[in-house]
């Protein structure tokens, strides 16, 4: 009965922005409405209505490379800076960031520091950053594991048929006005379905939350490259056991009623599916207030290749 009162709120809720509108959203949480302009006008540092409301993204970046020309970084970071410093997240996971995209947005986006190691270990590959906001959140611990069947042993994979190796990055943090703690898991994981890849992820992300965060509130974050129903994402949300494991991280998107879209678009605005790929997972110690997939652009040129996805909570409620 824990998410009574946001069903209840999902169900009062009726408004739906479509198409290419700025952001694709249905805010159950009494905010400011769209005004259509391009501009999210969600920039302020009170999040949502409580001590413990917690403004949370996911954000997969796209590499920066020259190859995506009119696409590349140095064309759209502004668009990236824009974009979060509008939303003014608490806490945000991105992916396939490059160490000099997450300095960019070190600057471009002042009042957060990040946590998080490329995955090989080093500085000089892809990161599954956590970025916090240092003004509402403390950071208690952190560390970055890869998936496969040794999670510890840097550069890993489960088998020579995952693409590349793929990590997950947490943060224990401390909201400062209330001393409430929690963990985000934030990950990115392969294009590659052979061997039982998703399925063998989904249950070292499982097996991991529950060693290093063990009864505690927890938030995970990322591009799984698997779409809403598939059996990884069955097994994270408790519906599918796979070798004994089984998750119980909710989705927002039920419990809001919020309409099913997808999230990689390939910088054109259109979906390339009608499902999430990128997906805000948490435990029932949150409860979601709001979410949407954004379609931020400034002028028909969009920050990323997929749509940042944004859910707002409240803990302990």
């Amino acid at each position: 009965m824990k998410y009574l009162a946001a069903l209840v709120m999902a169900a009062m809720c009726a408004a739906f922005v479509v198409g290419y509108s700025p952001t694709t959203a249905i805010d159950c949480g009494g905010g400011d409405d769209d005004d259509d302009t391009g501009d999210d006008d969600t920039g302020d540092d009170d999040t949502g209505s409580g001590p413990d409301a917690l403004k949370v993204i996911t954000f997969n970046l796209r590499y920066a490379n020259l190859v995506d020309f009119p696409n590349h970084w140095a064309a759209r970071d502004g668009i990236v800076f824009d974009y979060l410093n509008g939303q003014s997240p608490d806490v945000f996971g991105v992916q396939e960031g490059l160490l000099k995209q997450l300095e960019d947005i070190e600057e471009g986006v002042p009042g957060y520091a990040w946590v998080g190691v490329s995955r090989y270990g080093n500085t000089d590959n892809e990161y599954s950053a956590v970025f916090y906001k240092t003004s509402r959140l403390e950071l208690i611990d952190s560390g970055t594991f890869w998936l496969s069947d040794t999670p510890d042993v840097v550069g890993s994979k489960f088998s020579d048929a995952q693409s590349l190796p793929r990590i997950c990055t947490w943060a224990e943090l401390e909201i400062i006005d209330s001393g409430a703690r929690f963990f985000i898991f934030n990950s990115h994981w392969d294009t590659s379905n052979a061997d039982s890849i998703p399925q063998r992820s989904a249950v070292v992300i499982i097996q991991k939350v529950a060693e290093l965060a063990p009864d505690a509130p927890v938030i995970v974050t990322g591009d799984f490259n698997e779409n809403v129903g598939t059996a990884a994402y069955r097994i994270m949300t408790g519906a599918l056991t796979y070798n004994d494991v089984t998750g119980d991280f909710i989705d927002p998107w039920p419990v809001l009623d919020l309409p099913e879209g997808g999230t990689f678009h390939n910088f054109t605005g259109t979906p390339t599916s009608s499902s999430r790929i990128d997906w805000i997972l948490a435990t029932d110690d949150f409860t979601p207030t709001a979410g949407e997939i954004s379609t931020y652009n400034e002028d028909d040129k969009y920050p990323s290749d997929h749509f940042p996805v944004m859910v707002e909570y409240e803990l302990g409620e």
